[in-house]
């Protein structure tokens, strides 16, 4: 069920038994793809979808995301999640959510930044002239600090390798934004997800990763976390940059 008020959307829903992880709780990329699925629901019910940018040969591209969790919702709990867009500055439009418990307490904090992108130039488009209709909500944050970009490339050091595929890939064809959340969770250890929380992650895209590439993982920990670079083996181009907080 989701509205929209004053630009504001809303969408209510209830945690399904296969968005749960070990913990029987809400698995990291199940939130990921909550997140994916409102923004582009919100998007296509306001105006500026894909089904409103598919045929002027473009489409929206996630650049980064990052969400900040509080509290995870257990199965068959209610959740609403209220997304609005932020602003938009030349190519990068940023959009920010928040997710709530049944009592109305905000249990994740996101946000997000995307690229209008047209694939018949191969270059982003620029945002202002297409004079979409969505109502800005210019300085109302859900995450205060916003997301980081950095050309930084990891060391060889704790290498987790995997290959691109079938059910990793996106309509288009490229591994789904989704999916980089699971497999930087699966480079942990069971022993680690049991006996630690995730606090907070953000994934920033840099390259696309197509079906039956070898992509391997590489890890360096700081004082909040680890930081983690997905590179593909063929060209060692990196393809994200995530940085992990835990708890």
């Amino acid at each position: 069920m989701y509205s929209e008020d004053k630009g504001f959307f809303y969408w209510t829903t209830k945690v399904l038994s296969y968005q749960l992880d070990i913990n029987k709780e809400i698995s990291t990329m199940a939130i990921a793809e909550l997140l994916q699925e409102v923004a582009g629901t919100h998007a296509n019910y306001s105006g500026f979808g894909y089904n409103d940018v598919i045929d002027k040969n473009m489409v929206w591209v996630l650049n980064a995301l990052k969400f900040e969790v509080l509290h995870r919702p257990h199965w068959d709990d209610e959740i609403r999640i209220k997304t609005w867009v932020v602003d938009s500055r030349r190519f990068f439009s940023r959009r920010d959510f928040q997710i709530f418990d049944s009592k109305g307490n905000v249990i994740v904090k996101a946000t997000s930044v995307w690229i209008l992108y047209n694939f018949e130039k191969k270059r982003p488009q620029s945002i202002e002239p297409m004079n979409f209709p969505v109502k800005l909500q210019a300085g109302i944050y859900a995450v205060d600090k916003p997301i980081a970009t950095s050309k930084e490339v990891l060391d060889a050091r704790a290498k987790h390798s995997f290959t691109v595929s079938y059910s990793d890939l996106d309509m288009v064809g490229h591994m789904n934004n989704t999916r980089y959340f699971q497999k930087i969770m699966d480079s942990y250890s069971l022993s680690f997800h049991q006996e630690n929380k995730l606090k907070s992650i953000e994934i920033q895209f840099r390259n696309e990763a197509k079906y039956r590439e070898q992509l391997e993982i590489r890890t360096r920990d700081n004082e909040l976390g680890f930081v983690h670079e997905i590179r593909r083996q063929s060209d060692d181009k990196s393809v994200c940059l995530a940085r992990v907080e835990w708890s």
